[in-house]
């Protein structure tokens, strides 16, 4: 009797609405491009769910800060690092993150926080309208009274060098005769001054200020000094010195900016980049405080979104925004000048595409894999390239999207994740959690559907995050914070469903005989069941047949149907198992006569 083998990989099944063919998407169960027993891959439960900690809610957003080496996440009102609570979060939606060396951005509610590592916290806002730069002073550099024999000089150190120095003379002589007050200003340094000739009171004349001012330097002062004509020949000079630091007060003005509200936050290049509710324009900002706009030139466009910008990001030294029906890139000019624009568009980079919603986004491999926006047409799946985007979804997993309105698609978060040589692209949306695996898709895109629970429940776990030497999760539904476990297959202790569908095999009025499944077992705690059905037209499956097919210590055991009936046209199966112990599948096969 002739022996058929079926793939397990790529199940096919029928639509009964559309009587189109359909993928048969496995479920929790990825698929690995391995040479094992003749086939060319297998497929492998996806790892289960083990619980860390409690937390304050439901996962909003996360971030791995490469400062600090930690993670950080926002679960219901809380911001956490690592396990420890350290500030409160408002609102309920999801949050957008970036980081830098000196502070964690969180976007929420409005508002753009920065969590700085010295614990204080700062909130994005303009620029006070006007700022003291230098505070103002005056003070006396140095008193002195003429004594004869002695020069008259002020010695300068680096202190007196700032702002100007005025000096003030006043003529006297021993007898109490007091001439009028003489003022040298910088300006007529070795300029030679003289008083106005003064019968009644002493003058001076011939006074030459000279030096250079600088730390060290010497302000010399000379003069003659004429007494008044009542005076004695033997009254002596005692005029009085008065050398005076004056510093200005220097203020500087700021521009006042329209912030808005803050719906997106990125980082590139030592800035923070926040994007506007409403999504006319991105603003970038300061270098010197990153609390605040950039001085001169704030704000920048995509002018080729005429309804605005969804999202932004960082890629290598460009700006990524992303609109409805085009994403264009910014690139970083490297002016100094306030003149001059920060970032400049660069039109050849631009995708005629746009994506869903703010968070169907996130980084795949060395781009971006996004959700298209229904304004391009039926939404699928893309990554993104240098003025392109090539489609990974399959026409079934178009099916599934299209199933959502341009509201609710607005609400899918990707993410990615990397374990095992597995290359993960998890889209999250309202009733379904698929998974692309790029490792797996060197033939044809490998998808699967996560779920959590026996029914069609979406997968709870999301915001996936590699910490220490485990992969983090926290929980859609609960205020919990777990890791997967690679040894099982349970959600939280509770039993998994894992189905696969096989393609449909034809077997033209012949009996079946000796359907066998090769798993890898031995490794339950308790007797495992798997559940075979067919089908003979891809819609309907018949009776399950239940055939024990984990044991523990039973490394070698087979999983076997010995008689399964006869078949008039075609025949296809389903596999199903629902355990807590991992499940490892990696062929199908079966006699027919």
């Amino acid at each position: 009797m002739p022996q058929i083998k079926i793939p397990l990989a790529r199940g096919l099944r029928k639509d009964p609405h559309t009587a189109d063919y359909i993928d048969g998407l496995p479920v929790n169960m990825l698929a690995t491009p391995k040479e094992v027993l003749n086939s060319s891959g297998y497929l492998r439960s996806f790892p289960a769910l083990e619980k860390r900690h409690s937390v304050d809610g439901v996962s909003r957003g996360v971030q791995y800060n490469t400062k600090n080496n930690t993670v950080y996440r926002v679960c219901g009102n809380k911001l956490y690092c690592g396990q420890n609570a350290i500030a409160d979060i408002q609102d309920k939606d999801r949050v957008t993150m970036a980081h830098s060396g000196y502070s964690q951005a969180v976007a929420s509610g409005g508002k753009l926080k920065l969590y700085r590592y010295d614990g204080e916290i700062k909130e994005l806002s303009n620029w006070p309208e006007e700022e003291v730069i230098t505070e103002g002073y005056k003070r006396d550099v140095k008193k002195w009274t003429h004594k004869e024999g002695n020069d008259d000089f002020v010695p300068l150190t680096k202190d007196d060098l700032d702002g100007f120095l005025t000096l003030k003379i006043t003529p006297k002589t021993s007898d109490g005769k007091t001439g009028n007050e003489m003022l040298i200003t910088e300006q007529m340094v070795g300029v030679k001054l003289s008083q106005q000739e003064d019968d009644e009171k002493p003058y001076l004349t011939d006074v030459i200020v000279e030096g250079i001012k600088r730390a060290g330097g010497k302000i010399t002062v000379t003069y003659k000094m004429n007494l008044a004509k009542s005076s004695e020949q033997t009254a002596k000079d005692v005029t009085e010195f008065v050398m005076t630091q004056e510093v200005l007060e220097v203020v500087e003005r700021y521009p006042q900016y329209e912030l808005g509200d803050v719906v997106d936050v990125a980082r590139n290049r030592g800035r923070y980049i926040w994007l506007q509710k409403g999504g006319e324009r991105f603003g970038v900002t300061d270098l010197e405080d990153e609390s605040k706009p950039d001085r001169y030139r704030p704000f920048y466009t995509a002018e080729s979104q005429p309804d605005g910008i969804i999202a932004i990001d960082s890629w290598r030294d460009m700006v990524l925004c992303f609109g409805s029906s085009t994403i264009e890139y910014f690139t970083i000019t490297g002016s100094t000048s306030a003149s001059q624009v920060i970032y400049a568009p660069q039109p050849s980079y631009m995708v005629q595409m746009g994506i869903a919603g703010r968070d169907a986004k996130c980084k795949f491999g060395e781009s971006f894999a996004f959700i298209s926006n229904p304004a391009s047409g039926a939404p699928s799946v893309y990554i993104l390239g240098s003025g392109s985007a090539s489609q990974i979804s399959t026409a079934s997993i178009d099916k599934i999207i299209r199933s959502y309105t341009s509201d609710e698609l607005s609400l899918a978060v990707l993410e990615n994740i990397r374990f095992d040589g597995h290359e993960l692209l998890i889209v999250h949306l309202q009733r379904h959690t698929l998974c692309f695996d790029a490792a797996g898709s060197q033939q044809y895109p490998q998808w699967c559907i996560l779920k959590s629970g026996l029914y069609d429940e979406t997968y709870r776990a999301i915001d996936f995050m590699y910490e220490g030497n485990q992969i983090t999760v926290a929980d859609k539904s609960d205020g919990v914070v777990g890791n997967l476990a690679f040894n099982k297959s349970s959600q939280y202790d509770k039993q998994v469903e894992h189905i696969l569908y096989t393609p449909m095999a034809k077997a033209d009025n012949a009996r079946v005989f000796d359907l066998e499944l090769e798993a890898s077992t031995g490794v339950a705690q308790i007797a495992d069941k798997l559940f075979l059905s067919a089908t003979t037209d891809g819609i309907n499956f018949g009776r399950e047949q239940m055939i024990e097919q984990n044991s523990p210590f039973q490394y070698d055991r087979r999983v076997l149907w010995r008689r399964v009936g006869r078949v008039r046209k075609n025949i296809g199966f389903k596999v199903r198992v629902i355990t807590k112990s991992p499940v490892t599948l990696s062929d199908l096969s079966m006699r027919v006569e």
